[in-house]
C-alpha cells in the first residue's frame, strides 16, 4: 500500500496497528477492528519433560499481567490495550 502496488491488505490486527505507527504518512484505515474476524488463542508449547521451563515461563507472564507490565508493552506496540489477559497453566 506505501508504494501504491496494493488497495488492500489483510494481516493480523497487531501487525497493521504496529505499520500504522510506523509510517502516520501512508493514508490507510483499519476496517472490522477486532470485529472482523475471530480473536484467535497464541501458545507457549515445551517438551513434557521441561516442566522446570514451562514453570518459568509461567510465573514470568504472571508477574507481567499481574504488575501491569503486559497491559504496557500491548499499548506500546498495538496502540490498544489488551481485550484479554493470557492464561497460565
Amino acid at each position: 500500500m506505501a508504494t501504491g502496488n496494493a488497495e488492500a491488505v489483510l494481516a493480523d490486527e497487531g501487525v497493521l496497528r504496529y505499520y500504522a505507527k510506523q509510517f502516520p504518512e501512508v493514508d490507510f484505515k483499519i476496517v472490522g477492528e477486532g470485529e472482523a474476524f475471530e480473536h484467535y488463542d497464541m501458545v507457549i508449547i515445551t517438551p513434557k519433560s521441561e516442566n522446570e521451563l514451562m514453570e518459568k515461563i509461567n510465573a514470568g507472564l504472571a508477574n507481567i499481567v499481574a504488575d501491569g507490565t503486559y497491559a504496557k508493552i500491548h499499548e506500546k506496540w498495538f496502540d490498544v490495550a489488551p481485550e484479554r489477559l493470557p492464561a497460565t497453566k
